[in-house]
Order: C-alpha cells, then structure tokens, then sequence
C-alpha cells in the first residue's frame, strides 16, 4: 500500500512553507537590526539561529554526521511505511508531517551547512528557537506516541 493524495498534497505544502519560512529568515532576517523582531512582548520574537545541532542545539557541530543519520533514519522509515495502513487520512497527515520535518532540516543542513531556527517563544524558563520543520516532526512524533497509548478503534473492530 502507498500514500493517498492526503500526503501527496501535504507533503509538498508543508516543505514549501518550510524552506519559504527559512529562506526568508535567511535573507532578511538575520541582517536586521535589532536581530530579534519582537512579535508579542516577553513571549515571542523572530529571531535567525543557525543551529548545526538537534534540539536545544544538542550535538552542535557535527552537521554531516547528523545529515548523514537523517539520511539512514529516512530509509528505514520508507522501508518500514509499507506496514502502515495509508487508507487511513490520520496516516498520511501524520507521515507527511514528520517527513517534510525530516526533509526540510536535511535540505538546510545541505545547503547552508546548518538548520535555520527562528521562531523564538519565551515564557518557559529559557527561550526556545526552533522552526517550521521541527513543529511538523515534533507533533507527528507526540501524535504518534498518544496513539500508542490511545489506539484508535476502526469501526470494523467493533
């Protein structure tokens, strides 16, 4: 079974909105002064963060490894979608998401050497950077995680 029009639409949306977010960040907003564009007062602010890391910046510094994990990451997910059940739209929604998430930061990590953070939230004790692709990849990720705890019921299963 492959993925229905739901990813296919999805998943080109969701890499365009995020490489189109992060070429902006790249060209204007990393040479504005001040470099931090204050969005709403003590909570959020653009701001360009060229992170060579993963979360938090974890593992900065070792770029092509990363990118090369990604990679390898990817592959097995391909090889192990063939067991998903892609009639379902929560599916392809789902694998659209984390796979554009997982492709766009590839994309960055290729093309300018780093991943380009810039949506800033305050308010949770430190700021978080971050961008379009790691929300897709990190609510995919939860989704998944609350389905292993809540199954869905199919209606044929009643």
């Amino acid at each position: 079974m492959r993925p229905t029009k739901i990813f296919w639409i999805l998943f080109p949306l969701l890499l365009a909105l995020d490489q189109g977010s992060k070429e902006w960040a790249q060209r204007v907003l990393q040479f504005m002064t001040p470099s931090q564009v204050n969005v709403i007062p003590h909570v959020f602010y653009l701001t360009y963060v060229p992170n060579t890391g993963v979360a938090f910046g974890m593992f900065s510094g070792r770029n092509y490894w990363l990118a090369l994990f990604v990679l390898v990451v990817l592959a097995l997910g391909i090889w192990w979608s063939r067991q998903l059940d892609w009639r379902k739209g929560e599916v392809n929604a789902i694998a659209a998401m984390l796979i554009s998430g997982a492709v766009g930061n590839l994309i960055d990590r290729m093309r300018y050497g780093h991943v380009v953070d810039f949506l800033d939230f305050h308010g949770i004790g430190y700021p978080w950077v971050f961008n379009i692709a790691d929300s897709g990849i990190t609510l995919s990720l939860v989704w998944i995680l609350f389905r292993q705890c809540f199954p869905a019921v199919d209606s044929a299963e009643k």
